[in-house]
């Protein structure tokens, strides 16, 4: 069971959504269902898509992932924003058993590659090598407790999968999506803001019976 989830507020990705669903059209194989939260107050322009959709009473990607995710019972998961496409072939990098997460390759339209390694989590937890967009079994989300609520939340539930022992799947030569088609919507001392914010929940997110050691 594969299962994409989309999310989307305000008004800002409407016009990112007409792309967002021509993706996810041509994702081969196909994703056994397609889950979109929207908060029910805002045109963002989802509300005719054929899918299931999911509403939201939160604007941000933690509250929407949380309220599709309450929904899907098993399987692997894959949430995107309306600004993020898949690459066509991206569901064929999903295991079969004996694993958690899936360490993607994350291709930005500046044109950079950030491949994933998990591994450093132990040592360079603040390393930029895990972020955005991947895939991940209902499973782990229960476990961990999904998103948390931090600016980065994607890169605080990989903390987090970490913390708790996830298994990670590393596909060779995969590159799953293009992250960001719109413009960057950061300014740099949000970016300070957000890095202070999430070396504070690194710090603080710890087991005494952690699974990693």
């Amino acid at each position: 069971m594969i299962t994409v989830v989309g999310f989307a507020w305000g008004t800002a990705y409407r016009d990112e959504v007409p792309g967002w669903w021509a993706s996810v059209q041509a994702l081969d194989p196909q994703p056994d269902d397609v889950v979109v939260a929207y908060h029910p107050d805002d045109d963002c322009g989802v509300k005719d898509l054929p899918c299931r959709l999911v509403e939201c009473s939160g604007r941000n990607p933690a509250a929407m992932l949380h309220a599709a995710n309450a929904t899907i019972r098993e399987g692997w998961i894959v949430g995107i924003g309306m600004d993020d496409r898949l690459y066509s072939d991206a569901l064929s990098c999903i295991p079969g058993d004996g694993f958690d997460v899936v360490a993607n390759t994350i291709r930005f339209t500046s044109g950079y590659v950030n491949p994933s390694a998990p591994e450093r989590f132990a040592t360079h937890p603040m390393v930029n090598h895990v972020m955005g967009t991947s895939f991940y079994t209902k499973e782990i989300w229960e476990r961990t407790g999904g998103y948390p609520d931090v600016y980065w939340s994607d890169w605080g539930f990989w903390w987090k999968c970490h913390v708790h022992g996830a298994r990670w799947y590393k596909p060779a030569g995969v590159q799953v999506l293009v992250n960001d088609v719109k413009t960057a919507r950061l300014s740099s001392d949000s970016h300070i803001e957000a890095d202070i914010e999430m070396r504070k929940f690194i710090a603080e997110y710890t087991r005494s019976d952690s699974e990693v050691g």
